[in-house]
């Protein structure tokens, strides 16, 4: 019984998953379609977007209408001058009716630097989205390789714990028929007592998986399968650190706040400049201020307004605006070097899980056939028990660092996807309702 036991053990390198389970694509779609904060981005951008039009209403004419109605009493020059000595008081039904049409001729360029600046705040909007998609995209993937890591892990350690569990069953009957000591129990037990512990803590980390799972997809991880290397991977480190630099959804939203804080510097130069409008003013007024009749206008006018001094404000704003502008320039030299360091520490991790896995695979397959030759020889008598245990245990060592590595290497390689921006394209496009 526990040779056969041990023999489909053997058998258990990397288990074979079931038919069909939720996807590693469907997982990442199924979170860019649900998660609060890529749906929050989302209406960021399109929130930015209704900017555009209310920078651009300063480019069109202001149209005012104002009209009033009602009765008036007046008591005036003009009131007592047609009216009996001693009744100073004159009342009548006073109506106002105007349009004031206000066309910018020159608005000391504020319009222009506040499309821009618009301009430039969607461009970030819709960066900051790509940013959170491809976050989130990674943060499922990695996600995803954990909860399946964890699973694996568990079928090992349950098959550890009845193989321990068998064994100690033998060394308790080799004990009672007198060919064992108490000594043997108490080691198997300890064994034994380990093992489990181990399998209790694994649990604790795999429920913990699976909860984090269900925040960034917002669906249970049922049935999971082995995603294949992914492919688009650039042929070298140089080649993925240019590609980050240029693509990265960080990089370029970080460059577009730079060109908001530049058109918000040169929005101050506004205040220097002077503002000319010109207004087109009708009025249809009647029985104004005790005076009987009407009283019409029309005029247009061109009109100018320039402010001499504001109390030292509007250098003050410059100065302000010149010192944000430094500021998002160092935070895009910053999101550069994390660019790069991204891409570098998961190339770096890449490159040495590819030959860990080679070798560590042979490390398994070598450790298997000792094993399996400890247990043939622990039934001829050749081997204690003791000797098969701790070749078990170097054989459950060995799958599990190779089970390790191999998700390691697989997420290496994600993230050097979505280090340059590309684990989106990589994952069949955008996502529906991008809102782009």
């Amino acid at each position: 019984m526990l040779r056969a036991s041990v023999l489909a053990g053997l058998m258990f390198l990397l288990p074979v998953q079931p038919a069909r389970g939720i996807t590693l694509f469907e997982s990442v779609h199924h979170a860019l379609d649900n998660n609060p904060e890529v749906l929050a981005a989302r209406d960021n951008l399109q929130a930015v977007l209704a900017t555009l039009p209310k920078a651009k209403a300063g480019y069109y004419p202001s149209i005012d209408l104002s009209s009033t109605y009602g009765r008036e009493t007046s008591d005036n020059p003009t009131t007592r001058a047609v009216n009996n000595p001693g009744d100073h008081n004159l009342t009548l039904t006073r109506g106002e009716t105007g349009v004031i049409i206000t066309q910018p001729v020159f608005d000391a360029l504020r319009t222009r630097y506040n499309l821009g600046q618009a301009e430039a705040n969607v461009d970030s909007a819709g960066q900051n989205l790509a940013n959170v998609e491809e976050t989130i995209g990674i943060t499922v993937v990695e996600a995803y390789l954990e909860v399946m890591r964890l699973q694996q892990l568990l079928e090992l350690d349950k098959d550890y714990v009845l193989l321990h569990q068998r064994v100690k069953k033998v060394v308790e009957e080799k004990a009672e028929a007198g060919g064992g000591s108490v000594a043997d129990v108490e080691q198997t037990e300890s064994r034994l007592a380990l093992a489990l512990a181990n399998l209790a803590a694994n649990q604790g980390q795999y429920d913990s998986a699976v909860a984090r799972f269900l925040r960034v997809v917002n669906r249970k991880p049922d049935r999971l399968t082995m995603p294949a290397m992914p492919k688009g991977l650039p042929d070298t480190l140089q080649a993925a650190i240019e590609a980050a630099l240029v693509d990265h959804p960080s990089v370029l939203m970080a460059k577009a706040d730079v060109v908001s804080a530049e058109a918000s510097k040169d929005l101050t130069r506004s205040n220097f400049l002077p503002a000319v409008d010109l207004k087109l003013n009708l009025s249809n007024n009647a029985n104004v201020n005790g005076v009987e009749g009407h009283d019409n206008s029309v005029s247009a006018l061109v009109t100018m307004n320039y402010n001499l001094y504001r109390g030292g404000r509007d250098r003050a704003e410059r100065d302000e605006m010149s010192k944000r502008l430094g500021q998002r320039r160092e935070i895009l030299d910053n999101t550069r070097l994390m660019a790069r360091e991204r891409i570098e520490r998961a190339w770096a991790g890449l490159q040495s899980s590819e030959p860990r896995v080679r070798h560590l695979k042979k490390h398994v397959e070598v450790t298997a056939s000792v094993t399996q030759a400890y247990h043939n020889q622990f039934q001829l008598g050749k081997r204690t028990w003791l000797d098969v245990l701790n070749s078990e245990s170097a054989l459950y060592v060995a799958r599990k660092d190779w089970q390790a590595e191999e998700f390691k290497r697989v997420l290496s390689a994600y993230q050097i996807l979505s280090g340059m921006g590309r684990l989106r394209d990589t994952m069949g496009g955008e996502p529906k309702s991008a809102g782009r």
